[in-house]
């Protein structure tokens, strides 16, 4: 089975592959453009994600061997990409970050994530937004006859909610950036808690 999926938010995915793989899949291959590829099983896979930057050869080196003594395998990631998909059959012990350390660091990694992605977009609406002072460009638009202007409007409606979209898309990765935010600063909150 081949899907393609887009996702803006990490912990959305990897909620959408672990309930794929509930119903008797595993991951074989992830592609660049997010299609992912499954395959039947009679044995129950689990897939967590883990958002890493800023590896050296050998720190990626150790990294891989860590995580495959433990029984996963790498489906999609490598030294030069951020998140990597981890998978293997379920044993009961199926976290990645199982002490309160590492699923603070996970949090603020995932954090650091979507808030670069929310400033990239805001980077780029603010040098488009001189182009957005109008949604509808076709001249004399509000001014046709009845007959003239649904077929005028129907046609660039299209390209109208393509120029709204990107603000849209901002919207929903400041919202995303916050939620991790208040996930991190949530298991900070107990992590520091747990140790007093």
């Amino acid at each position: 089975m081949k899907v393609t999926k887009w996702f803006l938010d990490p912990m959305k995915q990897e909620e959408w592959l672990n309930h794929i793989l509930a119903q008797g899949y595993f991951l074989t291959k992830k592609s660049t453009l997010d299609k992912y590829t499954f395959q039947k099983t009679k044995e129950d896979f689990v897939i967590r994600l883990d958002y890493r930057d800023h590896f050296s050869a050998k720190d990626y080196n150790e990294y891989l061997i860590l995580h495959e003594d433990m029984g996963w395998e790498l489906v999609s990631g490598s030294r030069l990409t951020g998140i990597h998909i981890w998978q293997r059959i379920r044993s009961g012990n199926d976290e990645l970050n199982s002490d309160s350390f590492s699923r603070v660091q996970y949090c603020k990694r995932m954090m650091n994530y979507t808030g670069m992605m929310a400033l990239l977009f805001l980077f780029y609406f603010y040098l488009g937004a001189p182009h957005l002072n109008k949604i509808f460009l076709t001249p004399g638009l509000w001014e046709m006859p009845r007959e003239w202007f649904w077929k005028a409007f129907l046609f660039e409606l299209p390209f109208a909610l393509m120029r709204i979209s990107f603000p849209i898309l901002l919207i929903i990765l400041i919202f995303f950036f916050s939620n991790s935010y208040y996930k991190f600063y949530k298991l900070k909150k107990e992590a520091e808690a747990n140790l007093n």
